[in-house]
């Protein structure tokens, strides 16, 4: 064989490593990744006020988790619905809690302009790890997830949700309206 086709050999080879490395990496990620049907999986994040929390704090609740970052138009269009929605709900057992993937300084500076009635938790830079592990191994933002009163992942959706599409999920999840 002469030069060329040796190195051509030896790229195809490499090349072939690297593709079955990163399968296996990827098949290994999507394995470790939360589904519909499955128990939540607590983490601790620092609010705004730098108190840490967790999730495990909201048990018994329905929680919507919504990923989001000051510099995604559709996450800031969401923050007024989702507001509304908690202050509505609440007292049927629902919390919001707002993932900011996003520096704490800026978010910060942003809910002041901009307030929240509901909790917000300083993800970065752990935010896309905790969004993946919940399903969002597209890293897309808005992400928003269900989860149920026994801490069971009912729902997800990738991009800007409406009110409508929530409360036909959460509906059935909530108390019934006194």
């Amino acid at each position: 064989m002469d030069r060329t086709s040796n190195i051509i050999i030896a790229m195809a080879v490499v090349a072939g490593l690297l593709g079955f490395a990163l399968g296996g990496w990827l098949s290994m990620e999507r394995s470790n990744v939360l589904r519909d049907g499955q128990r939540y999986e607590d983490f601790e994040l620092p609010d705004v006020d730098g108190r840490n929390r967790r999730l495990s704090e909201l048990e018994g609740r329905v929680i919507v988790l919504n990923f989001w970052a000051t510099w995604c138009p559709p996450c800031v269009a969401e923050l007024p619905m989702l507001s509304d929605l908690e202050r509505r709900h609440r007292a049927r057992g629902l919390t919001i809690v707002g993932v900011a993937e996003d520096d704490a300084n800026d978010v910060r500076k942003f809910l002041l302009r901009y307030p929240s009635s509901y909790l917000q938790l300083l993800a970065n830079p752990f935010g896309e790890s905790i969004s993946a592990r919940y399903g969002n191994l597209r890293r897309v933002l808005p992400f928003t997830v269900v989860i149920d009163r026994d801490g069971v992942k009912a729902w997800q959706h990738f991009g800007a949700v409406s009110e409508a599409q929530l409360m036909a999920v959460l509906e059935p999840l909530l108390e019934p309206a006194q």
